[in-house]
């Protein structure tokens, strides 16, 4: 779960946001269902602390098949992160690389990743992960979308919505660290560094899955154990499949 924006990133504070976030523990144990093994090779496109490939394969009791998962990220200081825990790690770009290292792949995911690609590059993401695919080779998708918005107005409401309904989440389920951090967020102390900056809705994200060319497109939307807005805050699982 990363970006792929190439500047200072505090990783501390990232690692802490992810341990402390249980509802991805929850989303987690519904991700291993979602990756039909055996496969030859997976890929994972921004690996961030290389913490999710890590839980999987020790969780999954899959340490035997750690040399079919490649990892890339970009990010100088997650790299040096995800070293520590990621064999085949490359600091490959989906946005400005077409092919990447150890294609093609039967799966390939990302987790935490779309909503830090600038509008103009989204559809150049994802058609650089498309290129990357073994025919009928799976994406799985971990990410937050908003609800759909009219305009960019209303996308700004959206948004302020989003962030008040992580606080409030976090403010009721003991996790005062995520609740300041949504807070602080909000009041534009700094950039939304997990989630990311450049949000976009379900509806666009799916829209653009097809424009590049994949099928088969399913999406679960996630409500925790816990009493919140899932809607508003917007957890989703995504499948598809390559044309």
């Amino acid at each position: 779960m990363a970006n792929t924006r190439k500047k200072t990133i505090n990783t501390d504070s990232y690692k802490r946001v992810v341990e402390e976030n249980k509802v991805l523990d929850e989303i987690l144990e519904k991700l291993k269902n979602k990756y039909d093994f055996p496969v030859d090779n997976l890929l994972e496109v921004g690996t961030g602390l290389g913490n999710f490939l890590t839980k999987f394969l020790v969780d999954s009791e899959r340490t035997k098949d750690i040399g079919k998962f490649y990892a890339m990220e970009p990010v100088d200081e997650f790299f040096e992160e995800s070293k520590r825990h990621v064999v085949r790690l490359s600091r490959t770009d989906a946005v400005t690389q077409e092919f990447f290292g150890g294609n093609p792949f039967d799966v390939i995911t990302f987790s935490m990743v779309y909503n830090h690609i600038k509008p103009d590059q989204k559809k150049k993401f994802l058609k650089n992960i498309k290129n990357n695919f073994k025919d009928e080779g799976k994406l799985v998708v971990f990410d937050m979308f908003l609800p759909e918005y009219d305009d960019e107005d209303h996308k700004k409401e959206i948004e302020k919505e989003f962030l008040r309904a992580h606080i409030d989440y976090f403010k009721n389920h003991e996790g005062e660290y995520l609740m300041n951090y949504f807070t602080n967020v909000l009041k534009g102390v700094h950039e939304d560094f997990w989630v990311g900056k450049y949000k976009t809705s379900l509806k666009d994200f799916t829209k653009m899955l097809k424009k590049v060319g994949f099928e088969n497109i399913e999406v679960e939307h996630h409500k925790g154990e816990g009493k919140a807005d899932w809607e508003k805050m917007g957890y989703h699982i995504i499948t598809a499949e390559k044309k």
